[in-house]
């Protein structure tokens, strides 16, 4: 290998690096990663709830392994640090083992992605009849499991692009290339954040929600708020609209791990448990598994956060909106790399995402005790709680090197009904009190099933 070959290289990691994510905090990443996939291990006996067919099923098909790829995590993680030494001490060596830890990052992502189709394909098949399922999310886009599978194909035909990549950068690294073929790159612009307010109404909510403690603020300590900024959205109306955000920067008090979150200020999602319960899955008021553990009026409404991970399968604006805010933070981070790869923060994502996973364990737990665990779909989770526009990083231009929009928000859109949530005429009629009680009664629930020893 020539000097020559050595500096070609040198200048496709400079500009075109591939499974990067400049800013973004290693250890910190480290750590949620590690808590996510204890996370999935404590979630298995919860999803056989005593069932022997469904531990072994487990046994054979484990979610670390089938569900979320903690392999290709773990790689992206690799790949970062070997960048990072190699910029710091750049060699021959220091450039060959970043080459090598690309391919054990692409082959770690090729496996998980066959894994992960394959869990899709059982799951579906015990559950429901493939050709018949749709699912709606919380805003009513729907997805039917032929556009989930097109989603899939969408991902291998990815990771071909980045084996091809890797492949041309090896070439170029040993002499053998004296150049590589550019690609075609998506718009890695940051999305535009406009200095926004909050009416005094929704601030009143959401000072609520704070000290109420709705998940995170009743685990994480707020470091940093940013906002309120005003955005641009179709991921919430299958609309373009002007949504007013929040974007906060928290430690969790027990790991002293860093974490995120985007609280929507625009817009409160309040919805009558009590009537909507019977119609949605035929299961009776005193049955109802988000009540677990309360009294009828202890729980007068239900709250459901806009950016709660699960209720969008496309959760990629997070990851726009934290890079535009960081790159008002850090404008020393190089942000012709961090504005294409908008992963500066993704290890806050990640914590928030380990977080999540253990707030499904307590909800299966509830499930069990309403003796509802039968009526819950896994298939359901797969789709909604296992976080393919996260874990695959679809939004870094550093990974995702096709052209082509990964398919994650669905194939059809169905306005909800209008009484699924309160109208705001309504809320605006809730007085201090029960207020009050609505944002605070996530926090109440959790106590009570500690104290009845069911809760960790």
């Amino acid at each position: 290998m020539t000097d020559s070959a050595l500096a070609a290289f040198h200048e496709t990691v400079i500009h075109d690096p591939l499974f990067a994510a400049e800013g973004m905090g290693l250890d910190n990443a480290a750590s949620a990663i590690d808590d996510l996939e204890l996370a999935l291990r404590d979630l298995e006996p919860e999803y056989a709830n005593g069932s022997l067919a469904r531990k072994l099923f487990f046994v054979r098909y484990p979610l670390t392994r089938y569900a979320v790829p903690i392999s290709f995590l773990r790689g992206v993680l690799g790949s970062e640090r070997a960048r990072r030494a190699y910029l710091a001490s750049p060699s021959r060596g220091s450039a060959h083992d970043l080459v090598d830890m690309w391919e054990r990052t692409c082959r770690a992502l090729s496996s998980d992605l066959a894994r992960y189709r394959t869990l899709h394909e059982i799951v579906v098949r015990l559950e429901f009849d493939p050709g018949k399922f749709v699912m709606q999310d919380m805003f009513g886009h729907l997805t039917s499991y032929r556009y989930v599978v097109q989603m899939l194909d969408a991902f291998e035909r990815n990771a071909r692009a980045l084996r091809s990549d890797i492949t041309e950068r090896r070439r170029l690294l040993e002499g053998k290339a004296v150049s590589i073929s550019p690609r075609v790159k998506r718009n890695v612009a940051l999305p535009a954040l406009k200095s926004g307010k909050i009416s005094a109404w929704n601030k009143r909510l959401h000072e609520a929600e704070i000290a109420g403690g709705v998940s995170p603020y009743r685990y994480a300590d707020i470091v940093e708020s940013h906002g309120p900024f005003n955005i641009e959205l179709a991921t919430f109306d299958d609309t373009l609209r002007e949504h007013t955000c929040m974007v906060y920067l928290l430690k969790e008090k027990e790991s002293g791990r860093w974490c995120m979150w985007l609280a929507f200020v625009d817009k409160f999602h309040i919805k009558d448990i009590w009537n909507m319960v019977p119609k949605m899955d035929g299961i009776t008021r005193g049955q109802f598994a988000s009540a677990v553990g309360l009294h009828r009026d202890e729980i007068p409404f239900w709250y459901e956060g806009v950016a709660f991970l699960y209720n969008t399968r496309d959760t990629r604006y997070w990851m726009d909106i934290a890079a535009a805010v960081d790159a008002k933070r850090r404008p020393r981070l190089d942000w012709n790399l961090a504005a294409a790869q908008k992963s500066s923060l993704l290890d806050l994502l990640l914590a928030e995402c380990a977080r999540d996973t253990r707030l499904l364990i307590a909800h299966l737990r509830r499930r069990a005790r309403s003796e509802t665990a039968t009526h819950y779909s896994l298939f359901y989770d797969l789709l909604t709680r296992t976080y393919p526009s996260v874990y695959y990083m679809p939004f870094n231009g550093s990974v995702w090197r096709i052209l082509e929009e990964p398919p994650l928000r669905g194939d059809g859109f169905e306005t909800p009904p209008e009484d699924k949530f309160l109208s705001e005429e309504r809320v605006h009629e809730l007085s201090h009190d029960v207020i009050a009680r609505v944002f605070g009664v996530a926090k109440l629930r959790e106590e009570r099933g500690r104290a009845a020893g069911w809760l960790p």
